[in-house]
């Protein structure tokens, strides 16, 4: 069986504080990453990237998203993503 390589970061973009929760204690127990950063909103994601210096170092390994979110959904939350540099 082929080793699975930890992930340094994680981010968990999810209105449903529930489901933020779950998903975070199922990769955090299982050692699937060193951190992982809870988002409430696409917006909330979106204002984290503009204020981070934006490198390979600092940008998360694996984004779970939520599709289905109030005022920005996650569609448009990848239409922004990709427009940030």
């Amino acid at each position: 069986m082929a080793e699975i390589k930890k992930l340094k970061l994680v981010m968990i973009v999810d209105d449903n504080e529930i489901d933020r929760y779950i998903a975070k204690r199922v990769i955090l127990k299982n050692n699937f990453a060193e951190k992982v950063l809870e988002m409430d909103s696409a917006m909330t994601a979106i204002d984290y990237f503009k204020k981070i210096n934006i490198s390979e170092d600092n940008l998360p390994d694996l984004i779970f998203l939520d599709i289905r979110m109030p005022a920005m959904d996650g569609f448009e939350f990848l239409k922004e993503y990709e427009k940030l540099d």
